[in-house]
């Protein structure tokens, strides 16, 4: 298998057809070996139902939180390569085709919001809290990384090999990086735009998670000094 997608989804009945039917056209250009998992995070509406028939397998994740969604997916995909994605249409899978030209240049290509190119459509307050979140965590863990909390992302599935994420959440997008990171392992960020999602609500809330956040920072500074940071 060349690529996997791993979709998490929760509550995404609304967006999952146009966003399945985008993707699957943009990954036939690029390789007739790819694989899609939505991995529903206990939707109450037809999420399930959607995906299953779109002829994407669905899998509904055991615990809660984001970043163990993106993990059952990980331990369940087959490809070379994997991407993960948000299911809110805020990421353009006809994008993907400039991650996947990438995938020999680094362990991970994320699709920034925050370098020169870059854009992110999101009312203002909402991208204060972003840009503060990445700032602090670029300055304090001395990452060269501008986004860290973007999560369409393209792994190169062997960089995954061993890592594991004391985070749940959101905070957890950032903690793969960094563990990637100590771990020796390369990062490139190509611009991107990022667009409102068309249907529902957003489910990220920076404030909401700020102890979290907070938390995977200490721990992520204590790994960064730490003799198994070989970077």
């Amino acid at each position: 298998m060349d690529l996997s997608i791993v979709l998490p989804a929760l509550n995404e009945a609304g967006n999952l057809p146009g966003l399945l039917e985008q993707l699957q056209r943009a990954l036939s250009k690029l390789t007739p070996n790819f694989e899609i998992l939505v991995v529903d995070g206990g939707s109450s509406d037809e999420t399930t139902e959607v995906a299953r028939r779109f002829g994407v397998d669905c899998w509904t994740q055991t615990r809660p939180g984001l970043t163990r969604a993106i993990f059952e997916g990980f331990s369940r995909v087959r490809g070379a390569y994997v991407l993960t994605m948000d299911g809110d249409h805020s990421h353009d899978p006809i994008f993907i085709e400039r991650l996947w030209a990438d995938r020999e240049n680094a362990d991970v290509v994320i699709a920034s919001r925050y370098v020169p190119g870059g854009k992110a459509e999101m009312p203002f307050s909402r991208w204060l809290l972003s840009r503060l979140l990445n700032g602090t965590y670029r300055t304090m863990l001395s990452l060269p990384v501008h986004d860290l909390s973007s999560n369409f992302r393209l792994y190169r599935a062997a960089a995954l090999e061993g890592i594991a994420c004391k985070a749940s959440h959101y905070d957890g997008l950032l903690e793969i990086l960094v563990r990637i990171q100590a771990g020796g392992g390369s990062i490139r960020e190509v611009p991107f735009t990022y667009k409102p999602r068309l249907h529902g609500s957003s489910k990220a809330r920076i404030v909401k998670f700020a102890w979290s956040y907070i938390k995977t920072l200490v721990h992520m500074w204590r790994l960064r000094r730490s003799i198994p940071s070989t970077d």
